[in-house]
């Protein structure tokens, strides 16, 4: 991996408040679009998904933030081609949170907020939208912390990484110091990136390995190379491969940076938050290159 900084020249202005998510923040470039989470105007509990375009800015999806020990959770999303890939956690009056996983077109998203709410709300609950109403991981460790069937106890932190070709869903159980990866196995067949014939059938949910390490909290995965990687709150890079997690680098006050996966180019770059904060309004998105103190290029 070579590291490398990069200047990109993008004009279009827009208007940001506080760049806010939860856990490690995160910015997506995909097809020459920008996605990130920014927190809502009205409601501090509420991030809005945002992708600013050559032309626009405008919501995608909207996130309420969870209770129930779920507020230092990462919202768990990605857009792959023009479809947002979303895993966001629910919680019910007795404080029992359910982790969903969605696929949502962007571009009618965006319409459907902007015209139909109706529309929308028949969209968001579409049958072909939802790929698990009940993430099946998540459920099995969240049932015996919630009921206490042993001793298990603390946090519980996701993410997931997808392709055409696969999606892996990622989760660390902080009691246990360990992190656990699954493969849901119907993705590509439900996206209509693999045939309904040449599908096998398998169970929905396969637990592929499980990873004795101590994360210390929330983290991401990435893919990149058809190699995945993982990103922890304390800025360590760690390779999952196969049966085995290998530490890859360290990027140094992560706390500090938001990580910029650039799918266009191949590359993770990193940029100050107090940088993007102090940016003022409107700027356009060339700043935030000019301002980019590290990139990973993942070409070479």
């Amino acid at each position: 991996m070579k590291k490398i900084f990069v200047f990109l020249i993008l004009s279009t202005p827009f208007f940001l408040n506080t760049l806010f998510s939860q856990g490690i923040e995160k910015i997506v470039f995909n097809h020459g679009d920008i996605y990130y989470y920014k927190e809502s105007n009205s409601n501090k509990d509420k991030f809005l998904l945002l992708k600013i375009s050559q032309n626009s800015i405008d919501t995608v999806f909207k996130y309420n933030l969870p209770n129930a020990g779920f507020e230092e959770n990462p919202i768990c999303w990605d857009i792959l081609n023009t479809t947002l890939i979303v895993m966001p956690i629910y919680v019910d009056t007795k404080n029992f949170a359910t982790l969903k996983l969605f696929n949502f077109e962007v571009d009618s998203l965006i319409y459907l907020l902007k015209k139909h709410e109706t529309a929308l709300r028949s969209y968001l609950g579409g049958i072909y939208r939802t790929f698990s109403s009940d993430v099946e991981p998540f459920h099995i460790h969240n049932h015996m912390i919630y009921y206490r069937t042993d001793t298990l106890r603390g946090n519980l932190f996701t993410d997931f990484t997808c392709t055409k070709d696969s999606f892996l869903f990622y989760i660390y159980i902080e009691n246990k110091k360990s992190l656990e990866k699954w493969q849901y196995t119907p993705f590509s067949r439900v996206l209509g990136y693999v045939s309904e014939k040449d599908a096998p059938r398998q169970k929905a949910w396969i637990k592929q390995h499980e990873y004795g390490v101590n994360l210390g909290g929330s983290f991401r995965t990435f893919s990149a190379n058809n190699k995945n990687y993982l990103i922890t709150e304390d800025g360590r890079m760690m390779l999952i491969d196969g049966d085995s997690i290998k530490l890859q680098g360290q990027i140094p006050d992560m706390q500090q940076k938001v990580l910029v996966f650039d799918k266009d180019q191949n590359r993770l770059l990193t940029i100050e938050k107090s940088t993007l904060n102090s940016i003022k309004e409107p700027f356009s998105i060339k700043k935030i290159y000019q301002n980019a103190k590290r990139v990973i290029d993942f070409k070479d």
